[in-house]
């Protein structure tokens, strides 16, 4: 018997680490699958996201500009103003895109990177009626964007583009406002 009890030991812990090392290996295979996610978005969120990250974008850079460069001081409160409100909705839309695994722009696009170029070469005495003209028309823009949004199926989505799409109305009232108490100075 003392022979056999060493022989029957090693079987006994060969067949436990094996068990072990099976289990673990089954379970991590389990976890490996359910990692991996299904694409939720279809292409008209999908865009829909890029876009409005986009022209938040602008936004914030057009913001960052009229800040240092605007002649007015009321047009650079208003810039900062801007600046903070497009960036909180900017980092609801990346935790948003991050939910659904998509990427989105970090820098303005081609044509608004001209249009940012043509400001910083503008004449200071026009900068704020130029600045303020653009964001009108991207925050036109933007408006149109989020009222086609509405008919987005994805929920996560339709939510944040029906409690956003006030606070872009009210942004773009106060935008005109400004800009035509500038036409009369």
């Amino acid at each position: 018997m003392r022979r056999i009890l060493p022989y029957y030991l090693l079987l006994l812990f060969t067949f436990s680490f094996i068990g072990c090392y099976r289990d673990d290996n089954e379970t991590q295979k389990t976890s490996d699958t359910s990692n991996i996610v299904e694409d939720k978005l279809d292409a008209d969120s999908k865009e829909f996201l890029k876009q409005a990250a986009q022209s938040l974008i602008f936004d914030i850079e057009m913001a960052n500009l009229a800040q240092e460069s605007a002649r007015y001081k009321k047009v650079k409160i208003f810039a900062s103003n801007i600046s903070f409100g497009s960036t909180r909705i900017y980092n609801e839309l990346k935790k948003l895109a991050a939910e659904n695994h998509l990427l989105l722009p970090i820098e303005a696009n081609k044509e608004q990177l001209e249009l940012i170029s043509k400001l910083k070469l503008s004449n200071r005495q026009r900068f704020d009626h130029i600045y303020l003209s653009s964001i009108i028309q991207n925050q036109n823009n933007t408006i149109e964007l989020f009222n086609k949004a509405v008919n987005i199926k994805h929920p996560a989505i339709n939510n944040f583009v029906l409690n956003r799409k006030p606070d872009l109305k009210k942004q773009h009232f106060s935008t005109i406002q400004l800009y035509n108490s500038l036409k009369t100075q």
